[in-house]
């Protein structure tokens, strides 16, 4: 799928499964996008097309992993309100995980 162009991967995704795709703009400082899958099925139905078309996003994306070199990058979606108790009180909590990281 590496060699198609994401739009034409997209449109094919979309035209296998049945569901409709949209791919978010991207947030600034964060170079991921987000992909929605959307149907009118129950997402409980085995057969649902939303389901298919994201575990064919998510297929394909570790297709593409396999063929690059690692990257050791992780990413945490927070609900607003959450952040204060993972950063913690003065950013201890997070500053504590970059000094254990280190050490391992």
């Amino acid at each position: 799928m590496r060699s198609l162009a994401p739009l034409q991967v997209l449109r094919n995704i979309r035209g296998s499964s049945g569901a409709r795709v949209h791919l978010l703009e991207s947030v600034r400082g964060c170079p991921e996008r987000l992909a929605v899958c959307l149907s009118t099925e129950d997402t409980r139905d085995p057969g649902c097309c939303a389901i298919d078309a994201a575990m064919t996003i998510i297929n394909n994306l570790l297709d593409d992993e396999l063929h690059q070199p690692p990257v050791h990058v992780q990413r945490l979606l927070l609900a607003p309100g959450q952040l204060e108790a993972v950063m913690g009180k003065g950013s201890s909590t997070i500053k504590c995980v970059g000094v254990l990281r280190l050490c391992l």
